[in-house]
């Protein structure tokens, strides 16, 4: 039986079509992995920027600081730059050990852990309150810090449970916030 020309062009078009999604999903899942282990990073971080450091020092996380990391994009970084809308700059992310004594990083730092990022945002110490607010409301994080004012805000998330602790540092004491 030979099938009129309208439905072979039109099956053609069909097959056409699937080939071209495929080739695009296949595109964009592969344009998603990073140098370092085929580690995923996010829509809007990625683990390379969350390990930079200071010339000297060797900060090259481990798999399982670049699992915590992915989590940390996936399950905080992400969503939150998401719902703020507006580009968001990591100023510390994963620290080595010995970066982070380099720095005078908290001994117990969740830094080292790669579980936390300090975050600032172009809009200054008011962006920095309304990010703070976006992240308390989303709620999936263990520590949410206002650091010295609102001048840069500290996140951590443990993928072994969150505390969900909000705190202010003003750069001698952390205090709970209601």
């Amino acid at each position: 039986m030979k099938l009129p020309s309208i439905i072979k062009n039109k099956w053609v078009i069909i097959g056409t079509a699937a080939t071209v999604t495929v080739a695009v999903i296949l595109f964009l899942v592969l344009r998603r992995k990073k140098k370092g282990g085929g580690k995923m990073s996010g829509k809007y971080f990625t683990i390379s920027e969350l390990c930079k450091a200071r010339s000297g020092y060797d900060n090259t996380p481990t798999e399982e600081v670049k699992t915590n990391l992915q989590h940390l994009i996936d399950k905080v970084l992400d969503p939150m730059r998401e719902a703020y809308g507006k580009a968001v700059n990591v100023t510390s992310g994963y620290r080595s050990p010995a970066y982070n004594a380099a720095i005078g990083g908290a001994k117990n730092s969740q830094h080292m852990k790669g579980q936390a990022a300090d975050l600032q945002t172009k809009e200054g110490k008011e962006g920095n309150k309304r990010l703070f607010e976006i992240i308390r409301k989303m709620g999936n994080f263990d520590q949410l810090i206002n650091e010295k004012d609102y001048s840069w805000i500290h996140v951590s998330y443990n993928p072994s449970g969150n505390r969900g602790q909000v705190l202010r540092y003003d750069g001698q004491k952390y205090y709970p916030m209601a």
